[in-house]
């Protein structure tokens, strides 16, 4: 990411693992510390893993608490953020932001604390319905990445970057597969 973000031109740098209109989801079912769910109601919600500055790259804004950071990198108690549809649908008019959610996929259950609340956002088409959804920190996931998107944000015209960007890209992967070798 620090070397995307020294392109020149180049304004945010990020990462998430569905990335923007891609088409690829993941999603899980969630508990909410003190929350008693309704008769059958659904307790679903899709997430991604995102890296420090993606809602501010990828223009999402931030509505209540704070973006992720580089203190968000697996050294404390995993923090997430939930989209305006998801603090609706559980907490009506109640701040989300301290409440503690589990994600309940049963082998791996993860919790988090919100920390944000961020705009809804289309994100594999501008028609659908805006589903639920969390965020948690790229570098403290509630899944192993084994992949990733890259998400950047130019100013200006962004073909006039677009060298510059796959060059990075590369470099960081002869670098990661130098590291991976040596392993």
């Amino acid at each position: 990411l620090a070397k995307l973000q020294a392109v020149p031109g180049v304004r945010g740098a990020s990462i998430s693992i569905n990335g923007l209109f891609s088409h690829s989801e993941m999603g899980d079912r969630i508990e909410i510390e003190g929350y008693k769910p309704k008769e059958g109601q659904n307790m679903q919600a899709r997430f991604d893993e995102v890296g420090p500055g993606y809602f501010s790259t990828v223009g999402i804004p931030v509505v209540m608490g704070r973006e992720f950071g580089p203190q968000d990198n697996g050294s404390g108690q995993r923090v997430g953020m939930i989209n305006q549809t998801m603090a609706r649908y559980y907490f009506g008019g109640e701040n989300p932001i301290g409440r503690r959610i589990w994600d309940a996929f049963p082998s791996n259950r993860q919790d988090f604390i919100v920390v944000g609340v961020v705009a809804d956002a289309k994100y594999n088409d501008i028609r659908e319905e805006t589903p639920r959804r969390f965020y948690v920190p790229f570098f403290h996931p509630v899944v192993p990445p084994t992949f990733a998107s890259i998400e950047v944000r130019t100013a200006g015209n962004p073909a006039a970057v677009t060298g510059a960007i796959r060059a990075a890209v590369k470099e960081t992967q002869l670098i990661f597969n130098d590291v991976t070798a040596m392993l």
